[in-house]
């Protein structure tokens, strides 16, 4: 007889793809609007300390899906860890849905150290 699938399991790799696809547009997103700033450094200047430069709330946004994405990754890895261990259960999208999401995450991490080690590097910076 068959096992069934695991309910769990299919809702981690949906998670999966959701956060994988999630996190590509929004970094696109955020790449776009942080090219306005490039392009045009006249943007931030004339503008109050208080005061959000125009265009700036599009790039906050996208910053925050990116951050909404990552909570989606770690739920996701968190359900495939739980599909894992169901009893009578096909494990193939448990083990699909843990790989991808745990990838999510491990890429977010090593993008935040690579950040963290280059800032010293960077004129302007306190480092």
């Amino acid at each position: 007889m068959e096992r069934k699938h695991s309910k769990i399991g299919i809702a981690s790799f949906i998670l999966a793809v959701v956060s994988v696809v999630g996190m590509i547009g929004s970094a696109i997103g955020a790449s776009v609007a942080a090219a306005g700033f490039a392009n045009d450094p006249a943007l931030l200047s004339g503008v109050a300390p208080d005061e959000l430069p125009p265009g700036m709330g599009g790039l906050l946004a996208m910053i925050g899906l990116m951050f909404l994405f990552i909570l989606t990754a770690l739920v996701g890895a968190v359900l495939g860890l739980v599909g894992l261990f169901q009893k009578d259960r096909a494990k193939l999208f448990s083990i699909l849905g843990l790989v991808f999401n745990g990838l999510v995450v491990l890429f977010v991490m090593v993008i935040l150290v690579i950040g963290m080690l280059a800032a010293p590097a960077l004129p302007g910076t306190f480092g």
